[in-house]
Parts: structure tokens; C-alpha cells; sequence
């Protein structure tokens, strides 16, 4: 059974991004106060067992979460999520809605979504997927070719990865952040896509322009570099990771890709050498 997984948004951001009691404490009360009717008599408190911030992100994410007054109500959780730029969450609320209308599986709105808070800024409130689990908690670190448990453990999961994102950049979405933790699955096994806010949704008849294919080339590198971060096969000879990503995760990639374009490949090819770079500047560290 898949717990929630709110890895996504814990650790700590940069010490000036921190959003502090006072603030937490107004975005309750702004919530609380414009959604009454929807509440019925719940009231939004903090989930104190959950960290405040993002590693690695710009922006403060913090959960709320209510308590049900019956028996018959289940509590409500919230994700948090305060934005310095109101145009930056607006932008997020758009791509959310189109990723959506293509069919792929995202956070979803708390009531209207956006809210203006006082002494706070702009504020994103999405509703907790239940159930899910973020692909950079897979143990990636933990098993080699040769064992048994790393073709369910490891490759499956990278070959199903695969397939999803070339399912999405067919589809003319790419994510621009396509780090393991920005890619979620719930208990359906359905894949969830986070952190959408700079994401490029082209037209579906325009996804071998070369500009889009940029963007999509971007994506691997990054996909590239999180798996190198999170020490898949980090103990192999090179030869061997590389045998790996290409057999499972582009073979399954281009295979199931709906672009047939010659700059894509090359762009593959730079994200495999950054790749390479990165895990030999790695591994010298460990």
C-alpha cells in the first residue's frame, strides 16, 4: 500500500525563502475565512509533521490540514504553495489546466485555487493526491544488474518512466524540471506530474518543431542528471550504466515516441555525454 509521499516538498529552501509562523498563520485564516460554506464548521490547521519548504526550490510549500467535526467527514489536506511573482502561480494554474485536458494526472485546486494574502503574497493551494509515491523514492542506489531484485526494483520502473515520458512529450508537454521527484505514481499505478509551473504545452501538430524539440532534449538531460544524482548503478563500470539508461530507458523512450526528428537524437546524445560527466564527477567524490 502506497503512503503519501510529501518528499516532494520537504528539506529546507534557501533561509530568505522561508515562510514563517506569522504568515503560515495568515494563510489559515485566509482560507478559513473564504471557505466557510465548503469547511462546514472544519477549521484548517498546520500539519506539524510535515516540513516547511522545498530542497531546491524558490518557492515555500507548507500542508494544512483539517479536523473532521464528524464521523462521516474526511479531513481535508492542502498543499501550500506561496509564490513571490502573482503571475508565476497564475502561470502554474494554466499549465495545470492544460496538462489536465491531455489527459495526465496532476495536483488538482483547493476551492479557487489562487488567494491574495496579506503580508504573504500569492498563494497556491492544491488538494493532496491520496496515496502516492514519488519516483525518487525508489531505490535506485540499491541494486545491480546481475541481482535479481534489480529487473523488478529497478529496471521495470525505469522502463515504465520511459514510456510515460515519451507518452508525454508526444503529447507536446514538456516539463522543463523532469527531475525522479517531480514524477509521481498513486495507487492505480497511474503516473502524476508535479511542479508544473514552467512547463511547455505546444500544440499537438507542432511537436517536431525545433523549438519544442529543445525544450524536450532539456528534459532528458535533466531526467539524466536525477538519476545520476540518486546513484543508479553509481558502482558500475561506465560501460554498464550506459548500457543501462540506452537498453532501459531510451530504447523503451524512442520507441514509443511519436517524433521523428534528427536534432532530437543529437540532443540525446549531448544529455548522455553531461550525463557521463556528471557521474565521474561524482563518483571521484565518494
Amino acid at each position: 500500500m502506497l503512503e503519501h509521499d510529501l518528499s516532494y516538498f520537504q528539506s529546507t529552501t534557501r533561509e530568505r525563502d522561508r515562510i514563517d509562523d506569522y504568515e503560515v498563520n495568515q494563510v489559515i485564516n485566509c482560507l478559513n475565512l473564504n471557505n466557510q460554506e465548503l469547511l462546514q464548521g472544519q477549521e484548517f490547521k498546520l500539519n506539524k509533521s510535515q516540513s516547511l519548504g522545498a530542497s531546491d526550490s524558490a518557492h515555500d510549500v507548507f500542508f494544512l490540514q483539517t479536523k473532521p467535526n464528524s464521523k462521516n467527514i474526511k479531513p481535508i489536506i492542502v498543499a501550500c504553495k506561496r509564490f513571490r511573482r502573482s503571475e508565476n502561480a497564475e502561470k502554474e494554474v494554466i499549465n495545470i489546466k492544460k496538462i489536465s485536458r491531455r489527459g495526465f494526472k496532476t495536483f488538482q485546486f483547493f476551492s479557487k485555487g489562487i488567494y491574495e494574502v496579506e503580508d504573504v503574497g500569492t498563494v497556491l493551494t492544491t488538494r493532496l493526491i491520496p496515496q502516492f509515491i514519488t519516483m525518487n523514492h525508489l531505490p535506485w542506489r540499491d541494486y545491480f544488474l546481475g541481482q535479481k531484485e534489480f529487473v523488478d526494483r529497478t529496471q521495470k520502473p525505469l522502463e515504465t518512466i520511459g514510456n510515460f515520458i515519451s507518452t508525454m512529450h508526444s503529447q507536446g508537454i514538456a516539463h522543463e524540471d523532469l527531475q525522479l521527484k517531480n514524477i509521481g505514481k498513486d495507487q492505480t499505478n497511474q503516473f502524476i506530474i508535479f511542479d508544473v509551473e514552467n512547463s511547455i504545452v505546444n500544440d499537438e501538430d507542432k511537436i517536431d518543431d525545433d523549438d519544442f524539440i529543445d525544450y524536450v532534449g532539456e528534459d532528458i538531460r535533466t531526467f539524466l542528471k536525477s538519476l545520476v544524482d540518486k546513484g543508479f548503478l553509481y558502482d558500475s563500470t561506465e560501460a554498464i550504466f550506459l548500457n543501462a539508461v540506452e537498453n532501459y530507458f531510451l530504447t523503451p523512450y524512442l520507441e514509443n515516441l511519436k517524433i521523428n526528428n534528427d536534432h532530437l537524437l543529437t540532443l540525446i546524445g549531448h544529455a548522455i555525454d553531461t550525463c557521463l560527466e556528471d557521474r565521474s564527477v561524482k563518483n571521484h567524490k565518494i
